[in-house]
């Protein structure tokens, strides 16, 4: 049988003058399944960063 795994990642960054900001996001389904068992897998998270070039 067929199964859609799905694995999505998005980064954003942004430069004014000596500042930057970031942001970057992921998401990951897994899907597995056998005679015995039906196994759903849900993974995600976003991060963030800001800082000043010297």
């Amino acid at each position: 049988m067929f199964r859609l795994n799905l694995d999505l990642r998005l980064g954003i960054a942004y430069n004014w003058r000596n500042f930057f900001f970031g942001i970057q996001a992921q998401y990951n389904n897994f899907n597995y399944k056998n005679e015995y068992d039906k196994v759903n897998i849900y993974d995600a998270y976003a991060r963030t960063s800001l800082g000043v070039r010297l």
